[in-house]
């Protein structure tokens, strides 16, 4: 939904009335219907994303198992480009750059997928990036610079945790932060900074006790995604976080939903409800492949002891073994293939990856 200069209001999304597409509509400032539009995709196609870009322009996905389109409108709900982009993958969110390119990212393969393509819609570069044992991009913020914020989920044996990394204009990562262990399945669903370049996101979670209702969250973290500050809202109300803003005097306003209709949670500052004992570290696992030695290096800013867990394709942990700075992992019975680790704080898992034993 965006807001007009004049107060009207565009709104867009699916639709299968009239006809299969992309639905875009404009009302007046009080809701009342000033015009309707479809641009019909092929039926069958999963028609996806809303985005605003400048000018009240929007980007929309469109794809079915095999083909993936790009579809830019004007105001008016008039179609701009009507794109098949040259790599296919699962599309999440798309926004526009500061040099007016695009950047689209979702999934790919169980690896983080990014996309930078032109104002005409097409393709620039492309990067995957396999930061756990599978993930998702669900959430953009371009920076004035031309970096930008990428949020989603990380996924380790633990299950999906929201993550948040800064990329800089050719899609190389600067850096990347779990936001926290909130359940066995949780996203990003919007990023946002405040006046003073602190990073706000929000999303939803599913608890680890499956007979307990979704929730939604707020994180605060600064600009280099540390420091954070987790405020969970009440699983009573099944309430997600779906975006967020700030009022003009300086407060925080999240939007999310229910069965019961909308959700608005405004707030001044951020209680933390959950502990969190992230800190900036650098973790380098090799060499990998492996041969009958792996070596665990981590680079921390406090001395602290993680809780390394070893774990074969199947899930089982065939090692486990508090450790700090550094550890070798030794083991000559070792069968070749594909294993996992994770890194862990009192239970909370603060890092995930993958590696191979020859």
């Amino acid at each position: 939904v965006v807001e007009m200069p004049n107060g009207d209001i565009v709104l867009g999304g699916a639709s299968d009335y009239p006809s299969h597409g992309i639905s875009i509509m404009r009302t007046n400032s009080v809701g009342d219907t000033i015009w309707r539009r479809n641009i019909p995709t092929p039926i069958g196609y999963i028609n996806t994303n809303f985005d605003p870009i400048s000018n009240y322009r929007f980007l929309c996905f469109s794809r079915n198992n095999t083909e993936l389109r790009l579809i830019k409108t004007d105001a008016n709900g008039t179609s701009i480009f009507n794109k098949i982009l040259s790599n296919y993958f699962i599309p999440k969110a798309a926004a526009e750059l500061s040099n007016g390119d695009y950047i689209l990212t979702g999934e790919q393969n169980g690896q983080l997928y990014l996309m930078r393509t032109d104002n005409l819609g097409d393709s620039i570069w492309t990067k995957q990036f396999q930061l756990g044992t599978s993930d998702i991009g669900s959430a953009i913020h371009p920076l004035p610079n031309g970096e930008f914020l990428i949020g989603g989920s990380i996924s380790g044996i633990a299950g999906f945790n929201p993550t948040l990394a800064k990329f800089d204009t050719n899609g190389n990562l600067v850096w990347h932060r779990i936001i926290g262990v909130l359940s066995s399945t949780a996203q990003v669903s919007a990023i946002k900074l405040d006046s003073i370049g602190n990073i706000f996101v929000t999303g939803s979670f599913t608890p680890q006790n499956f007979f307990t209702f979704n929730g939604g969250y707020v994180a605060r973290t600064d600009g280099n995604g540390q420091n954070i500050i987790i405020d969970t809202f009440s699983t009573i109300n099944r309430t997600d976080g779906s975006d967020l803003t700030f009022t003009n005097d300086g407060c925080l306003v999240v939007t999310g939903g229910n069965e019961n209709g909308y959700y608005l949670r405004k707030q001044c500052d951020l209680t933390a409800t959950l502990a969190t004992n992230l800190t900036a570290l650098k973790v380098e696992v090799y060499p990998n492949p492996m041969g009958n030695l792996l070596i665990f290096s981590i680079e921390t800013s406090k001395t602290q002891n993680f809780n390394l867990k070893i774990h074969d394709i199947n899930g089982r942990i065939i090692h486990q073994k508090d450790i700090k700075d550094k550890y070798e992992f030794r083991n000559d019975n070792l069968s070749s293939g594909i294993y996992f680790y994770t890194l862990s704080i009192n239970n909370q898992l603060i890092k995930s990856g993958k590696f191979v034993k020859q």
